[in-house]
């Protein structure tokens, strides 16, 4: 069964700021590999070949308290992408953009893609990216279970020669 039929798998969510001990990531923060190989300490959870890796960084929380803003991002830094490999994920969830911004250093006259994750996720792995979630709900039945794995389904709707989709992901816990 092809994306285009709907996903079907295991969702594993990172939470940083229970991690952090705070309400949410403030923008502009990268979330590196050893925050997510911390995270799986804590939670006793760690993401696997064919799941969907979340990443909650508190982005809706965190608009409601202080409104709007843009420019900055809080997301995977590049040294996530080995670990994205070594896991074989089939997804990326974000209540955000994926990559983190702004980052200082990289860029087109460095020689580096605006978007290392999105450019290593896409193209190098071949594994999806679902951003800009409302993961307030997810988080919190989380915590108050305190089970950071579920059953993920979500359908893409078939746009012919589309980039992307609008979809419902639901988890199940």
């Amino acid at each position: 069964m092809g994306r285009r039929d709907g996903i079907v798998t295991r969702g594993v969510l990172y939470d940083m700021p229970q991690m952090k001990g705070v309400e949410w990531i403030e923008p502009g923060t990268p979330v590196t590999r050893a925050d997510l190989e911390a995270w799986e300490k804590r939670s006793g959870v760690r993401v696997g070949a064919g799941d969907v890796i979340v990443l909650y960084v508190g982005r809706w929380k965190r608009r409601a308290a202080k409104g709007p803003w843009s420019g900055q991002v809080a997301g995977y830094y590049a040294d996530t992408i080995p670990f994205f490999k070594e896991r074989d994920i089939s997804f990326a969830a974000h209540d955000m953009n994926i990559d983190w911004s702004p980052r200082p250093g990289w860029g087109a006259e460095q020689g580096i893609p605006g978007n290392p994750i999105h450019h290593a996720l896409l193209g190098w792995l071949g594994a999806g990216i679902v951003e800009n979630l409302d993961l307030e709900n997810l988080a919190a039945t989380a915590r108050k279970l305190k089970r950071y794995e579920f059953m993920l389904t979500f359908a893409p709707i078939p746009v012919e020669g589309g980039s992307g989709s609008p979809v419902n992901p639901i988890a199940v816990f």
